[in-house]
């Protein structure tokens, strides 16, 4: 298959469908990348992308201890023959509630059994429908049985450190970009550092699952 350029060739309103591909070139004939296919359109069209979200939670206070409560966990099974590439976090507070003063978001995560609490089915981020992931989520639910999983990395702050000053609120979306994966038999979970009081937190969850 031959691939060529074509300088000035930028082609909008459709689609190229047959004859050799034609990257689009500038008129110094330097690529030229669009934003019309945004940074994960491409794998959330091929089905590959599923999310889990925690709705106006008050978060449990998880550091990675076993059978814990963190705002969403992620479960790749054994022999699933895929990876859980954590793709994006968000999280948001709705009201900080009472007695945090700071509280930290962190990604854990191990090898484990599937825990026996209360599972999850993910939704597939393009068709929206729960149906096609490997993994088993959890979202603001003990996972029992769980083994105690390492800090990964923290992708938030909420609040601020001394009592007397005011609670900063803001939204968090951490651009993880594969940095957090979950092999066959690994467990993956985000969770606030401390219990809050009276809060309401939003917490989502986007992975890719891609063969090993």
């Amino acid at each position: 298959m031959i691939i060529q350029g074509q300088v000035g060739g930028l082609q909008i309103g459709a689609k190229q469908t047959s004859g050799n591909p034609n990257l689009p070139q500038g008129y110094m004939a330097e690529l030229l990348s669009s934003k019309a296919a945004p940074d994960f359109y491409t794998l959330v069209k091929a089905g590959v992308v599923y999310f889990a979200a925690a709705a106006n939670i008050n978060p449990t206070g998880f550091t990675g201890g076993a059978g814990g409560t963190p705002a969403i966990g992620i479960m790749n099974p054994a022999g699933s023959g895929k990876d859980i590439v954590v793709l994006r976090t968000c999280v948001g507070v709705r009201t900080a509630g009472t007695g945090n003063n700071a509280q930290d978001w962190i990604w854990y995560g191990g090898p484990s059994t599937l825990p026996t609490g209360t599972a999850t089915t993910p939704r597939n981020a393009y068709s929206l429908q729960t149906s096609g992931s490997v993994a088993t989520a959890f979202v603001n639910t003990a996972m029992t049985s769980s083994s105690a999983l390492n800090a990964i990395a923290a992708i938030a702050s909420l609040g601020v450190t001394g009592a007397a000053a005011g609670l900063n609120v803001f939204p968090a979306g951490d651009p993880t970009l594969g940095l957090v994966i979950a092999q066959p038999g690994t467990l993956i979970a985000i969770g606030a550092s401390n219990t809050g009081t009276a809060m309401g937190a939003d917490v989502t969850a986007f992975w890719a699952e891609l063969p090993q």
